[in-house]
């Protein structure tokens, strides 16, 4: 379980990232970190695997190919 964009980036550049997920929430932040930057190395390809639909978020969980 990885928690933070940094060591989310550094994982999926370094090919050591197999599955992601990510807790979408109805807001947005004028500050902080992306968690996904422009790359200019290859596409990362995501294969969505479970959509949860909460109340207050959707949590989404991808395979990372």
């Amino acid at each position: 379980m990885v928690h933070g964009a940094g060591a989310a980036q550094a994982l999926l550049r370094a090919g050591h990232l197999d599955e992601m997920e990510i807790h979408l929430l109805p807001a947005l932040l004028g500050a902080g970190r992306p968690l996904f930057e422009t790359r200019d190395a290859d596409l990362v390809e995501l294969e969505l695997i479970r959509r949860l639909d909460g109340r207050d978020a959707t949590h989404l969980r991808y395979q990372v190919h």
